[in-house]
This record gives C-alpha cells, structure tokens and sequence, in this order.
C-alpha cells in the first residue's frame, strides 16, 4: 500500500480516514477532538500526529500508526494548551509545535499568536530546541535544517521573517513587511497549506511571499525599499549573503517542488 492512497480528513471533533485503494472507504478512526487545528502524516510513514482533549484550555499530542483496523497504539508526545499548530520537517526526524497561543487583533481581524515553538525529535519526542517570540506562522526548509518564521513586531502592522537554525539554535532576522490580505491568509493557516504550498525554493535558499517592505525595518529591508506604490511579490535570499528583490506586482507566491 501506498501512504498516498490513505487520506485523513477532520470535521468539528470528528476524524475519518478515507481509504482510495480500490473502491473508497470512509471510517471514523475513534478520535474526536475540537481544540487544535489540523492532524499531519509523518512524512514516508503511516502515522498520524493528532490531539486530544483534556479539559477546556489543554490537549495531549499522540502519535498513531494507521491499521486495517483503525489506529494502533497511541503515543503520548507532549501536553500543550488549546490550538496547537504542528509540523513535521520533511525528512520526518523533527516535529516543530507552536504552543501557548493567543488571540490579537491585526488591522482589526483577530489572529492567533504562539509564544513558543518546540522543536522535537521523532525518537523518544525529547526536545531538541525551542523559540519564544510572538510567532504568526513558521515554514520547515526542504532541507530539514532551518524554519523560517513570521512574527509580529508592533502596532504598526509590521511582520518579520526570522531564520532558525535548528543544529546551532542561531537566529536571524530577514526582513520586516506588511503581508498582502491573502499572504495573512495563508500565515493565518499555515499549517494546512505548508505540506502543498511552499514558501521555500527546493534547495533551501530563497523564501517568497507578498506585500510591502517596511520603510522603518531594521533588517534586509532597510533602505532597500523600492518605493514602489500596491502589492509586490519579493524572493528574499536568505544566505550567506542576504538579499531581497521585489519580482513583480502580486499577491502571492509560491515555489514548484522541484
């Protein structure tokens, strides 16, 4: 069987997966949760990440292979609070758990922030890294070595771009901006649309998105801004030499997989 033909689908606290080898079957798997986002597949296995609830403000994370009949045994990875956003690096030997979250508001709309990001090991899930910031939205590198994340710096609607190393625990800080409405989107849920829409270009170098460079940042974009008026698609390079260029008038952006 290939991982491919299994599919898991979350609707309200219900879980299905749906089975296309062959003629397709929907079952519910016994796991019903409401307070976090959205389940991933460990990448090149048949196990699932999920959580459950405990209590009104609190959930557990698990690990479960996917059976015939259902799930396996359930692991146990890491208590969190309510909303949890995770994501497994693609090689699958890291899962990075944004944790602790809060409601603000960003040009008026509520958005969730994480104080923190944990970075874990698939073995015994000990953890291997963590990041505090107010964190939108973060993207694991193809590569599996770095995250970039996007956090929000003040009143003023600025963002930014940091880079982690997750092998030194270095940071830096990429560039500040104002993300077009539908780049918020896509941070907004970053963790349904980071596995199919990629940021990163394949050799773990460049970041794309949209929007305006901040005239007041502190980072790349500083006096680099190209006074240009509307919503622009950049390639930011992240190293060794940092770099920004705006490439064309846009939205959004995104990289082929290869």
């Amino acid at each position: 069987r290939r991982a491919s033909d299994l599919l898991l689908v979350r609707r309200s606290d219900d879980h299905f997966l749906v089975d296309t080898d062959g003629p397709v079957q929907v079952r519910q798997i016994g796991v019903n949760s409401i307070g976090y986002r959205v389940p991933a597949w460990k990448p090149n296995e048949q196990t699932i990440t999920f959580a459950r609830d405990v209590g009104v403000s609190n959930s557990i994370l698990y690990s479960a292979p996917v059976t015939p009949d259902g799930l396996g045994k359930q692991v146990p990875i890491l208590d969190v609070s309510s909303d949890p956003a995770f994501l497994w690096s693609r090689d699958g030997t890291k899962l990075a758990i944004a944790d602790t979250s809060r409601a603000v508001f960003y040009f008026g709309a509520p958005v969730l922030i994480y104080r923190e990001l944990k970075i874990l090991d698939s073995v015994g899930f000990s953890e291997v890294a963590r990041i505090r910031d107010n964190i939108l939205s973060y993207f694991w590198s193809p590569d599996s070595t770095k995250i970039a994340y996007v956090s929000i710096l003040d009143g003023l609607g600025n963002l930014r771009w940091t880079l982690f190393d997750v092998e030194t625990g270095e940071r830096a800080r990429l560039v500040d901006f104002i993300p077009s409405p539908d780049q918020m989107t896509m941070f907004q849920f970053f963790d349904q649309y980071a596995y199919s829409h990629s940021l990163w270009s394949p050799d773990s170098r460049f970041l794309v998105f949209a929007g305006t460079l901040s005239e007041q940042a502190v980072t790349a974009s500083y006096g680099t801004h190209p006074g240009h008026t509307g919503l622009h698609v950049f390639v930011l390079d992240t190293g060794p030499t940092l770099a920004i260029e705006a490439i064309t008038t846009g939205v959004l952006g995104f990289w082929s997989p290869i």
